[in-house]
């Protein structure tokens, strides 16, 4: 389910959001990048993409002709942290340009066990950080920049003693940081994006959603965090959300 679009002048020519919520979506071309690395001294995996971050390329951008409208996919991969405790990262994400522009993504992270053995709990505290990296091209005249404010939100269950932040940048330009701790939580942060020349005025623009995963050590297998629930939406304005959204205006001439 996807929130409602902002109102905008004549000259804004669309809006771009970017939400985690809840979809079931078949999985499809890559033009999105999840790069996933953990603390420790454990590795860093491009899990999907031509790269990570996504190079700019109108192929794996969303937006104007000829690169393609939108794109949606799933993804299912254990990620092992330097102490050899094991996590699977389960979800699906999606992307649209035109109309109701928005990009999605919604990340479950389990505690699977200890070096293969799903009976074993945690050995040493470990945090996990996802990185969903989208391009967006449109090669008209304008600028990305605000107003109106782009505004983040972040709804997320987050398991016993873990914790979980959200933190989205736009053009190299971050909202700023959502941190929530153990249980449901809904937040939200707005700030008018200032994207100067050359970035603010290129045809492709980069976004960069961060969030990371902590979770302690003698954490039992299949204790998990995830987003909450796909958000229900009212009127403009008016957004009861269980997911992370940026909303602004787009390319204004």
């Amino acid at each position: 389910m996807l929130s409602l679009l902002t109102s905008h002048s004549t000259q804004t020519k669309t809006s771009l959001r970017l939400a985690l919520l809840a979809l079931a979506l078949p999985i499809a071309g890559f033009s999105t990048a999840l790069q996933a690395s953990g603390n420790g001294g454990s590795t860093t995996v491009c899990e999907f993409g031509v790269a990570c971050p996504d190079p700019f390329n109108t192929a794996t951008a969303v937006g104007i002709s000829p690169s393609p409208i939108s794109n949606s996919g799933s993804f299912n991969f254990v990620y092992t942290f330097a102490d050899l405790d094991q996590y699977t990262v389960t979800g699906t994400w999606s992307a649209n340009y035109i109309n109701s522009t928005y990009v999605i993504f919604n990340p479950t992270v389990t505690y699977l066990g200890y070096n293969g053995d799903t009976t074993h709990a945690s050995v040493g505290t470990d945090t996990l950080t996802l990185d969903l990296y989208q391009n967006f091209y449109d090669n008209t005249p304008g600028t990305w920049s605000g107003p109106p404010a782009a505004c983040e939100y972040f709804g997320v269950t987050v398991a016993p003693n873990s914790s979980a932040t959200a933190d989205l940048s736009y053009g190299g330009q971050q909202i700023g940081t959502l941190s929530a701790g153990p249980g449901t939580t809904n937040q939200s942060l707005c700030t008018v994006l200032t994207i100067p020349p050359p970035t603010g005025t290129a045809p492709f623009l980069a976004s960069d959603f961060d969030m990371t995963f902590t979770f302690p050590g003698s954490t039992a297998p299949g204790t998990q965090t995830s987003l909450a629930p796909e958000p229900t939406t009212a009127t403009l304005g008016l957004l009861g959300i269980g997911s992370a959204l940026l909303l602004t205006a787009r390319r204004k001439a």
